[in-house]
């Protein structure tokens, strides 16, 4: 690298720490390089933006901290720490994103729908379905859909107080977002479940409840961050339980 490249490089290699809590403004103010350089500089590391090298980090530091110095490990046994660390890390700061007024309102909207449908593709499926089994033993008329075309049809479909979630790691796959138009398009209220809260699909929703990846992106064919995902999921479930016992009087 050279230039103002280098510049952010060298500032990220000596202020990991500092770099994770700055936005993207911040971190051109102190390297004094613009907002495009900074992304061409993640763009040239593997990652898609500065919110995706920012995660990165916070997964190296916690592994950092989680070194036990001067005690030889197997790589298998530094790969459970690793992972270990990477998972109650993710679980701890989507726990800090629940936001509980959020959760009641959606709760409430929720509790009153006739009928909500989930989609979610790929291993975001097995989310989905997860999804569905919860809010069922809740309760809610709610049926978990694989198919992208029936997905779309069944979006079509929903009456004007039905429910939408879409489940969706990236928060950009085409069909997911397909399935939340055809959803907001009948007059149904949607919910993306994503790590991803500012892009495609957070942006469409009338709800977004986010959860922090245990790792750098991509993530492809991981199942790791099905944790994080349980935790919103349960944050949900109890937002929605309180909902109904407070409609019961209880």
């Amino acid at each position: 690298m050279s230039g103002a490249v280098a510049r952010i490089g060298r500032y990220v290699s000596l202020y990991p720490e500092r770099v994770i809590n700055q936005t993207i403004v911040e971190l051109g103010e102190a390297t004094n390089t613009g907002q495009a350089t900074i992304i061409r500089f993640c763009r040239l590391l593997g990652f898609h933006g500065f919110r995706d090298i920012k995660l990165a980090l916070v997964d190296d530091i916690a592994t950092e901290r989680n070194f036990v110095s001067g005690q030889a490990k197997a790589n298998a046994d530094l790969g459970i720490e690793r992972l270990n660390s990477s998972l109650q890390l993710s679980i701890q700061k989507t726990a800090e994103l629940v936001d509980a007024a959020d959760m009641a309102t959606l709760a409430r909207a929720i509790s009153a729908t006739p009928r909500a449908v989930v989609f979610g593709g790929g291993v975001s499926q097995i989310c989905a379905s997860l999804l569905e089994y919860r809010l069922l033993r809740l309760g809610v008329p709610v049926f978990c859909v694989t198919d992208s075309r029936l997905a779309y049809i069944a979006a079509q479909k929903l009456p004007a107080n039905g429910m939408a979630f879409a489940v969706s790691l990236s928060g950009i796959t085409a069909d997911t977002l397909d399935f939340m138009k055809a959803a907001q398009e009948a007059g149904a209220k949607t919910v993306a479940i994503t790590a991803r809260e500012k892009g495609p699909l957070a942006d469409i929703a009338d709800h977004v409840l986010p959860f922090h990846l245990p790792g750098p992106w991509p993530m492809e064919g991981s199942i790791r961050y099905i944790a994080p995902f349980v935790v919103v999921v349960e944050a949900l479930a109890q937002a929605l339980d309180d909902e109904m016992l407070e409609r019961r009087g209880i």
